[in-house]
């Protein structure tokens, strides 16, 4: 039997871990999404971390004052999100001011101009464990369907080189 003290340091032991996980994503994946953000001439770019028990956080993203946060959100607070892990598939939808999907947001999508946005799940062997969201704004109105087929790989090769750090968190 465990006494309180092992508890305790298991706990703290467990939310280091966490914290380094966190770290580990926002140092990794940061740069990257700054990248793609400044090729493609968007605004926003970002991570969703998805978790085991329907959680999600977003770990990083452009602009990084944004999106640098790692609270866990139950991932119906997100019903855009939440359908492309359900789907496991690319989404784009190009007028989100309409979109039931993103109505929680609408505010956000006005305000900010958005014209478009894409989700691109990744996956470790068929488990996701995060979605890109990219939007497009202002000027640009939409992708077009190279920069949509460009992002899709470099994701598609984040989720091979990276995954093994977001599996299970």
């Amino acid at each position: 039997m465990s006494s309180p003290d092992e508890i305790r340091l298991s706990t703290e032991t467990a939310e280091l871990l966490l914290e380094a996980l966190n770290h580990s994503a926002r140092s990794l994946l940061q740069p990257v999404l700054e990248k793609i953000a400044e090729f493609l001439k968007v605004r926003r770019c970002a991570f969703f971390r998805i978790y085991a028990g329907d959680e999600v956080d977003i770990p990083a993203g452009v602009p990084e004052e944004e999106y640098n946060r790692s609270r866990r959100e139950p991932i119906s607070s997100h019903p855009d999100v939440a359908e492309v892990v359900k789907t496991n598939k690319v989404m784009l939808i190009d007028n989100p001011a309409d979109s039931p999907l993103t109505a929680y947001f609408t505010g956000a999508i006005k305000e900010k101009g958005i014209n478009e946005i894409l989700y691109i799940p990744l996956s470790v062997n068929g488990k996701i464990f995060g979605v890109v969201v990219i939007d497009t704004a202002g000027e640009k109105k939409g992708f077009s369907e190279g920069e949509m087929n460009l992002c899709v790989e470099t994701c598609g090769f984040l989720a091979e080189k990276f995954g093994f750090i977001f599996r299970e968190a």
